[in-house]
Formats: C-alpha cells, sequence, structure tokens
C-alpha cells in the first residue's frame, strides 16, 4: 500500500478532491519538518482534521488563529514524544 502525501504538489493535482481542504493540506505541509520524519504524513493528517474541526466550530477565522492551531497540534506532538522517551528510560 502506497503513502498518501498530502504536500503542496500533490494538493495541485487533486485540487477537486480536496474540497475545501486546500488551505488546511497547505498550513500542515508547512508543519511537516517539524516532526521526526516517521510521524510527518501522520501529523500531517492530524493538522489537517484538527484545522476542518476548529474551523467548523467558529463562524470566522484568520490565518493566524489556524498556524496556532497547527502549532497546538506540534507541540502536543512532541509532549507525548518527551513522555514516551522518559517512561522507556525508566523500564
Amino acid at each position: 500500500m502506497g503513502q498518501v502525501y498530502v504536500g503542496i504538489d500533490w494538493a495541485d493535482d487533486h485540487r477537486e478532491q480536496l474540497d475545501g481542504y486546500q488551505l488546511y493540506a497547505e498550513i500542515a505541509y508547512r508543519f511537516r519538518p517539524k516532526v521526526l520524519p516517521d510521524d510527518r504524513d501522520d501529523i500531517e493528517m492530524e493538522i489537517v482534521l484538527k484545522l476542518k474541526a476548529e474551523a467548523d466550530k467558529k463562524d470566522q477565522v484568520t490565518m493566524g488563529f489556524l498556524y496556532a492551531v497547527a502549532r497546538s497540534v506540534v507541540g502536543t506532538y512532541w509532549r507525548k514524544k518527551y513522555r514516551e522517551r522518559r517512561r522507556f528510560c525508566r523500564l
């Protein structure tokens, strides 16, 4: 099974399939390098889904708000990784 790549190039080729997710995919793509290579696809999809969920809750959203949500997802990722590392060090 091949990997799903939701980057800017992929988004340009499949614009009609994104159906309103184009902006979210571009923001998520910018945050890909901020996580470990093995987790990049997962975190990118998590960011897209979180952005969509948060945008649906509000009437109007700004770019700053969307970037803050994406930063929050990445921050949660790193806190989880730190806790995992500390837990395995004790074993």
